[in-house]
């Protein structure tokens, strides 16, 4: 997901230099989505498959 923002951003920034209505991903619209990527300081990392760890109910 990272690398697909990556180039819609870049997309966006070339449509917007060569005076086109931009396409793509703003710079805006480009750091939401890392944010939505990247791991909230909350929740553990993933196990080694990938999948969270269980949580003990309450």
């Amino acid at each position: 997901m990272r690398s697909y923002a990556e180039e819609q951003r870049q997309r966006h920034e070339r449509d917007r230099m060569a005076d086109q209505n931009p396409t793509g991903l703003s710079p805006g619209q480009h750091r939401s989505v890392l944010r939505l990527t990247e791991p909230a300081g909350h929740e553990p990392p993933p196990g080694p498959s990938g999948q969270q760890p269980d949580k003990p109910l309450p």
